[in-house]
């Protein structure tokens, strides 16, 4: 289940990667437009995951597990 998340943010990161943009043509507005959408993507990852983690550490499991769940997001920060 946590690497939902992880694929989440690859998605995220790689179409705002497929996107290219001339700088200096302070006329088109795409990349602001393009902005926005990448923070309110970011955002609504950041909000589930805190929402996922906070679910787990409300449950009635044993502390062993719950580092085992920890480590798993470690991983995939190293995985970046």
């Amino acid at each position: 289940m946590a690497y939902v998340y992880f694929y989440r943010y690859q998605n995220i990161v790689a179409n705002t990667e497929k996107k290219k943009y001339d700088v200096l043509d302070h006329r088109k507005a795409e990349f602001e437009s393009d902005y926005e959408d990448f923070v309110v993507q970011v955002d609504n990852l950041q909000t589930s995951l805190q929402l996922f983690m906070d679910s787990w550490f409300e449950r009635s499991l044993n502390t062993e597990y719950l580092l085992e769940l920890m480590e798993k997001f470690d991983n995939i920060a190293g995985a970046k």
